[in-house]
């Protein structure tokens, strides 16, 4: 897909890595016909996390490559989403 990521609309996932702890950054991206994905930009360590809170990557075109994963909603782990808390343990496009 090609088009330009939105900047300033980065949301960080808390994740632990081999790397340690840190989070997944992710990024809406919107192509020239409207239509919006959000792209995973990598993982981050917790030390770098106001340089990506900020950061949207903006402006410039891009292009990506990538799996397109669909909803999951009832997920791999054993907690429900909880949407009125911002809490998302799996994905759920809706």
């Amino acid at each position: 897909m090609a088009g330009r990521y939105l900047g300033g609309a980065n949301s960080l996932v808390q994740a632990v890595t081999e790397l340690g702890g840190g989070y997944w950054v992710l990024t809406p991206m919107r192509d020239d016909r409207g239509f919006t994905i959000l792209v995973n930009r990598g993982f981050v360590p917790q030390e770098r996390k106001a340089e990506f809170q900020q950061e949207g990557g903006a402006g410039a075109p891009a292009a990506v490559d990538g799996r397109l994963r669909s909803s999951e909603p009832g997920g791999g782990f054993l907690r429900s989403n909880d949407p009125a808390a911002n809490r998302w343990y799996s994905r759920d496009v809706a």
